[in-house]
């Protein structure tokens, strides 16, 4: 197969490419596979996304544990993947809501008696907030 990337180019992704190991390489694609599962799920067509991104959210973090059956490596990627979450999936009370508002996660099992109590909280402020208008 021909290469399409200049010559300087090839160089520095064969430069790179020694030494990796093809299991290391099939370790990281494995532990990234739940976040392009959640990816997929979130960027849907054809039904509502909102109610899923606590639950995806949820999904992730728990991937993201640490395991102390780890070696280094998924300690690293566990941390780091821990680290993007927390920026880049910031849950906010519509998304909790949401969830509450789609029978199929109703219950809200993957958040604490505390948190569902403010979700309901919340809910209700809205309302009466909305009844008042």
């Amino acid at each position: 197969m021909e290469s399409t990337l200049p010559p300087r180019q090839r160089a520095r992704v064969q430069e790179l490419m020694v030494g990796l190991k093809l299991d290391r390489i099939k370790y990281v694609l494995e532990f990234c596979e739940p976040f392009e599962t959640e990816t997929q799920r979130l960027q849907g067509e054809g039904y509502p996304t909102l109610p899923f991104a606590l639950l995806s959210c949820t999904r992730l973090k728990k991937h993201c544990e640490p395991n102390p059956e780890d070696d280094t490596m998924m300690r690293r990627l566990r941390q780091r993947g821990m680290q993007e979450l927390s920026k880049r999936m910031v849950i906010q009370d519509q998304h909790k809501l949401a969830t509450f508002l789609w029978p199929q996660f109703r219950q809200m099992s993957m958040l604490d008696d505390a948190e569902r109590k403010r979700v309901r909280t919340f809910k209700s402020q809205l309302i009466t907030t909305k009844c008042e208008v």
